[in-house]
C-alpha cells in the first residue's frame, strides 16, 4: 500500500505590478506551485467513515472528504441496519460493524468529475433545495 500524503504548503511569489491609468486597474504576476491529489485506479488507500446510508458508505481522509462506496461495492454479505444507520458485513458468522469514525480500507474503482456551471440568478430561487454535486469524486469499493 501506497500512502499518498499531499502537502500543505504553497508557495506564492509575488512579481512586478502594472498599473494601467486609463482603465483604473492593476495587473500583479503571480507565480504558484499547485499540488493535485487523483490517485490511480485500483489505488489501495485507508480513511475514516463519515457517515453511512442506506446507499453506501461516505469516506473522508485527512485531506479529502469526497470517497464513496456504494452498496454495490461493498463486502460480500454486507446488509445496512436501519434502526442503528449502520452497515454490517457477515463474515462467516462473525459481524463487523462499520460504525462512524472507523478506519477502512478501500480500492479505488472510478472517479467521476461534475461540470459546475454557475446558476444563473433568475434560476437561483427555483433551484435553492438543489443539492450541488462535487466537482471531483472518488468512488471506492472494499473488495481487493
Amino acid at each position: 500500500m501506497v500512502a499518498v500524503q499531499p502537502t500543505s504548503m504553497v508557495r506564492l511569489q509575488l512579481r512586478s505590478v502594472c498599473y494601467h491609468t486609463l482603465q483604473s486597474d492593476a495587473l500583479q504576476l503571480v507565480e504558484f506551485r499547485l499540488i493535485v491529489f487523483r490517485p490511480f485506479k485500483g489505488e489501495v488507500m485507508t480513511g475514516r467513515i463519515s457517515s453511512s446510508s442506506q446507499h453506501g458508505i461516505n469516506v473522508r481522509t485527512e485531506f479529502f472528504d469526497e470517497i464513496f462506496i456504494p452498496r454495490t461495492y461493498l463486502f460480500e454479505g454486507t446488509t445496512f441496519d436501519l434502526k442503528e444507520n449502520v452497515w454490517i458485513w457477515d463474515n462467516d458468522g462473525n459481524e463487523f460493524y462499520m460504525d462512524k469514525n472507523e478506519l477502512i480500507r478501500f480500492r479505488v474503482e472510478e472517479e467521476a468529475f461534475e461540470d459546475q456551471l454557475p446558476i444563473p440568478p433568475h434560476l437561483q430561487d427555483d433551484r435553492m433545495e438543489i443539492e450541488r454535486k462535487p466537482p471531483y469524486r472518488i468512488v471506492v469499493g472494499t473488495q481487493f
